[in-house]
């Protein structure tokens, strides 16, 4: 095999090295990151922000990259942060004593209320990751807006958004063996945040083109 052959050899390998690296490390970072809790959302946010940069070939820089995204506006995300997670935590709670309820009573009304619960949940679970996208283009988003587009956002691009959910539930699922379980730390939050990165390029495309809308009225 001749040099000229090997070379496009070597440049895949090498690319794949740097994506497998990618994958391992911003997952790590995301993770350690999101141990408090309320720093979930910068956490998601900085990463989510990093593989659109290498989706569309910005060689931005890993460790210096994610931590940049992390630290920007960080107050305001943590504010976020916090208000969904108290959101999507109360939605849990909820659902496991309408769980609970239900075990010992099998009533139509606990049904709705139960149905209604998740609902909630899923919705503001929806609207936490859909605010990933709206932040990468327009980082001054107040919550009120972020909320109203993301929402937008969700409804418009229906089928990414039943994708986004399907991509989601797979790190939820991991939690159930062991060896998902060690899969998951390796690359549970990155590879999801990879493929809404990867699915939301329309989505982020035409946030650019239209442009998002500061209404607070």
């Amino acid at each position: 095999m001749t040099d000229f052959d090997q070379k496009p050899i070597h440049k895949i390998a090498s690319s794949v090295a740097d994506w497998v690296l990618r994958f391992i490390v911003i997952n790590f970072l995301v993770i350690i990151c999101s141990l408090g809790i309320i720093t979930i959302f910068p956490a998601l946010s900085a990463a989510f922000q990093l593989f659109d940069d290498y989706i569309n070939k910005v060689e931005t820089k890993l460790f210096k990259g994610f931590f940049s995204y992390f630290k920007e506006d960080i107050k305001k995300k943590l504010l976020y942060g916090l208000f969904f997670v108290a959101l999507i935590a109360i939605g849990v709670v909820s659902s496991w004593y309408y769980t609970n309820l239900l075990r010992e009573h099998n009533d139509v009304i606990l049904w709705i209320g139960y149905i209604f619960v998740l609902s909630i949940v899923l919705l503001f679970a929806l609207t936490m990751l859909y605010s990933l996208i709206v932040l990468t283009v327009y980082k001054p988003a107040s919550l009120f807006t972020l909320i109203k587009q993301s929402l937008f956002l969700a409804g418009k691009f229906f089928l990414r958004t039943i994708v986004i959910i399907i991509i989601w539930i797979i790190p939820i699922l991991m939690f159930l063996t062991i060896p998902t379980i060690i899969i998951f730390m390796i690359i549970g939050l990155s590879g999801p945040l990879f493929l809404q990165a990867k699915i939301s390029q329309k989505t982020l495309n035409f946030i650019y083109e239209v442009g998002v809308e500061e209404n607070e009225e």
